[in-house]
């Protein structure tokens, strides 16, 4: 299996407001500037048109059976930001 690449992620996240009952213009002017940007690091085990598969965690097994976990699956529209990260 090839060795995973690392990559720096900007995403905006959904949200979810259900702090008290409010008129529509309420809700549109209480969260117009409202926006969830999400900062991550993690490997990208898979990417289609539609969405990307990032796991945080990766443990290099022996014998090729690698681990991955805490998977985010970010829709591609949702992404601001991607960045290969390189060692140097």
């Amino acid at each position: 299996m090839k060795k995973p690449q690392l990559f720096y992620i900007e995403w905006t996240d959904a949200l979810t407001f259900s702090e008290e009952w409010l008129t529509k213009e309420d809700v549109c002017k209480k969260y117009k500037n409202e926006d969830w940007l999400i900062k991550q690091v993690g490997y990208i085990l898979n990417e289609t048109r539609d969405y990307i598969l990032v796991a945080s965690k990766y443990n290099p097994q022996e014998n090729n059976q690698d681990k991955f976990a805490e998977i985010t699956k970010i829709p591609t529209t949702w992404i601001k930001k991607k960045k290969l990260i390189t060692s140097s």
